[in-house]
């Protein structure tokens, strides 16, 4: 068993070692594969080097280069020869597909030898394109969660209006379904040395939705790919940019000192290559980490470097975002009208940025500091100025920072919280409400905060993060071939549930 065990571990020689009697798997699977015709064969190589977990149909359109009608029948066609699987309908309704591993380690095989490289290289470049306008489109639809450089990108092939509607419909969940599958995508193409600056691009638009659902693994995984592909070209900023992304990560993690660590090269490589917008997002990564340890001499250098940087460069987002971490330092140490005018300003950033979450938590900050106002709870004239618009700006804050949804994470009671710090979110998974308490940690009543900050280190402002992300910034069930499997559907259309019947 373990010699038979070592020559399945290959490959290159598993489909050679499998038989039944005088029956090859790799006989058996022939037989299908001549039935296909040249483009069934050609999607059939492709999808087969790409390796996707699952995938829908769509897929195929930018693979081959057809029209998304097409791509359906020639996936379907796969189907039928029993070539490819139905994995089941995912939650918009939409049928999912995969190869078994056998029949996958056989389309590769053939691939190698009918398909040229820069055919397959181009044909993953241009799905990574297309999967990079989609992904575009639903980022742009959730809120931003961390600070960095979200590419502008320019239009360089036709999105069928259909699929963009789809994702548009529902960008949460879109995202949900085809995640895995992009980053797979990505490491594929890095290693079929896929253009750098597309993996570049790709990972920047990724990293907001990671970080607003916790997905730390992809995030991981999609850094890592672009760091090694901009130190195999030696472009240092591209390099600053993944630092800064992989900083922001660690962060999310709580593992400060890594975190710091990247924020610091990533800000000593845009020094170098003059690179002014990333070292501004580099600074609010130190600015915020330094806030949370609190250091917060260091952290207010940081974060008034950062906006000023962000000024220069026209990067509001950077410049609220720092505002916004300037805010929280002024007001725990009990300079209110400071804090005030930080909030007031990063408040009306994130307005004109058309980021409401980003407001809603520079308007809860404000309100906070109007209720520490000398007689807000005395009955007086401040509580009546003050008070009503700290109650108006609760009010309008709540209804964008609502609790994370099944599957983002939240407060985990018990044994998940640490001394010193707010719970702990555990990613991916999903606790009964903890017990109420009178006040939030990030709640503290600036008057108390004259003395100096009474906050332990690594509390400040915890679960505003955990709300925000960092700097409070603002960026299957298996189915046979049988008749039973889901009905096939275009974009619109709506299926069963995944796992549910067909």
């Amino acid at each position: 068993m373990k010699s038979l065990a070592a020559r399945l571990s290959d490959e290159h020689r598993r489909l050679d070692e499998l038989a039944v009697g005088d029956l090859a798997i790799r006989s058996s699977l022939r037989l299908n594969y001549t039935e296909l015709d040249d483009r069934q064969r050609q999607a059939f190589h492709l999808l087969s080097v790409l390796d996707l977990p699952d995938f829908g149909w769509w897929v195929a359109a930018p693979l081959l280069d057809i029209a998304l009608d097409d791509a359906e029948d020639v996936v379907e066609q796969l189907v039928d020869l029993r070539l490819l699987d139905v994995a089941g309908v995912d939650s918009l309704g939409r049928v999912r597909y995969r190869f078994h591993d056998l029949v996958q380690l056989f389309g590769a095989e053939h691939a190698a030898g009918a398909e040229p490289a820069d055919a397959v290289a181009a044909a993953v470049s241009r799905t990574l394109r297309m999967w990079m306008a989609l992904v575009e489109v639903g980022s742009r639809k959730l809120p931003r969660t961390t600070v960095g450089l979200r590419p502008v990108l320019v239009a360089c092939l036709d999105v069928d209006p259909r699929l963009v509607e789809e994702v548009e419909d529902n960008p949460t969940e879109w995202l949900k379904s085809e995640t895995a599958a992009v980053v797979r995508a990505v490491e594929h193409g890095h290693d079929l040395g896929i253009d750098g600056m597309t993996t570049l691009l790709m990972t920047s638009l990724l990293s907001s939705t990671f970080a607003v659902r916790n997905e730390f693994d992809g995030w991981q995984r999609t850094h890592e790919v672009a760091l090694t592909a901009a130190r195999s070209t030696g472009d240092r900023r591209a390099e600053a940019v993944v630092l800064a992304g992989l900083g922001q990560l660690y962060y999310e993690k709580d593992d400060f000192g890594t975190a710091l660590d990247h924020f610091t090269r990533a800000h000593g490589h845009a020094v170098a290559v003059g690179d002014e917008a990333t070292q501004a997002v580099a600074l609010v990564g130190l600015g915020t980490v330094r806030r949370d340890l609190a250091e917060y001499a260091q952290a207010r250098v940081h974060l008034e470097a950062a906006a000023g940087l962000g000024e220069r460069t026209g990067d509001l987002s950077v410049v609220a975002a720092a505002g916004y971490g300037l805010g929280t330092i002024s007001r725990d140490h009990g300079e209110v009208d400071d804090a005030v005018a930080h909030f007031r300003r990063s408040a009306r950033l994130y307005h004109e940025l058309d980021d409401p979450r980003g407001e809603a938590l520079a308007e809860r900050g404000l309100s906070l500091c109007h209720r520490a106002q000398p007689g807000a709870r005395r009955g007086g004239r401040a509580e009546r100025a003050g008070g009503g618009e700290a109650a108006v700006l609760r009010r309008r804050a709540a209804r964008h920072l609502r609790p994370p949804v099944v599957g983002e994470g939240v407060a985990a009671p018990g044994p998940h919280r640490r001394p010193g710090r707010g719970p702990r979110r555990v990613p991916g998974r999903v606790h009964p409400p903890a017990r109420p308490v009178r006040r939030r940690a990030d709640d503290q009543d600036p008057r108390r905060a004259a003395t100096g900050p009474r906050r332990p280190p690594g509390r400040q402002a915890d679960a505003d993060r955990r709300a925000r992300g960092l700097g409070g910034a603002g960026p299957a069930a298996v189915g046979g071939q049988d008749a039973a499997r889901p009905r096939r559907g275009r974009p619109g259309q709506r299926g069963p549930a995944l796992g549910q019947g067909g």
